[in-house]
């Protein structure tokens, strides 16, 4: 039984759930109650489930310690008395929640000017009219999932974007460095050849500058982006499995 109460309270609480189980049984609501008896009771309405519990209301007071306490907390360094009085107030609380949707909830409870007894006919009102507002909470919840799920995929998808766009300043960058690299062996190949043309060198020598000079023009090449134009491209539209950063078209030349 989901019952929270003391033992005085106990023979009240028990005539109310009489009242309340009569009142559901007359209605469309369908006390549930599956055997063995220790499951939980539940309340079907509209083919939907509902739980209730009744508790007494317990109040939280400051303790203040007795001479006695005081006494044991000076002989005992160890122990401290309880920090809070915990005392039951013989006030009732009825609870009725959806099993599904929590926050779809009712309570009622003793008051000034009138006692959870006179509360059961709206409890069983509450029982009746529950199913419509669970339907919408399932309403709410599914469509609450749907733009999870929307808004998801929008920063899934922007991430995607990102992360290409960051993907192609790379390459860029990358390209352009290879140019700026390959525009200085050119213009170093093309200054020794200068030299060379000025200077009175043996045969030996001068085909030793001139391996040079073409070696170097042919890397200049090999570095130069622009000369390798399809590969270039494929580089910035479509992201290779292993990027290397070397041209394949251009390895036999750069021996």
């Amino acid at each position: 039984m989901p019952i929270k109460v003391t033992a005085l309270s106990l023979p009240r609480t028990l005539r109310i759930l009489d009242v309340l189980f009569s009142s559901i049984a007359e209605h469309k609501c369908k006390l549930e109650w599956p055997k063995p008896h220790n499951t939980p009771i539940s309340i079907r309405t509209e083919n939907e489930t509902l739980q209730f519990s009744l508790i007494e209301v317990v109040e939280r007071k400051r303790h203040q310690p007795t001479g006695e306490e005081v006494a044991l907390q000076k002989r005992e360094y160890c122990w401290n008395p309880p920090r809070w009085d915990y005392n039951a107030t013989g006030r009732l609380k009825l609870t009725l929640e959806s099993v599904e949707f929590p926050a779809v909830c009712n309570s009622w409870s003793d008051g000034k000017h009138r006692k959870l007894e006179d509360c059961i006919g709206e409890v069983v009102v509450a029982c009746e009219g529950a199913g419509p507002a669970i339907r919408q909470a399932r309403k709410k919840q599914a469509e609450d999932e749907r733009r999870r799920i929307v808004e998801q995929k929008r920063r899934y998808e922007a991430e995607i974007l990102r992360a290409e766009y960051e993907r192609k300043a790379r390459v860029v960058r990358d390209l352009a460095q290879s140019w700026r690299e390959s525009n200085l062996f050119a213009d170093f190949a093309a200054a020794l050849q200068a030299k060379a043309l000025t200077l009175d060198l043996p045969d030996n020598v001068r085909h030793e500058m001139e391996a040079m000079i073409d070696w170097t023009l042919r890397h200049a090449v090999y570095l130069n982006p622009l000369a390798h134009a399809n590969w270039t491209i494929r580089q910035f539209k479509n992201p290779p499995c292993l990027y290397t950063g070397i041209p394949t078209c251009a390895t036999s030349n750069s021996n």
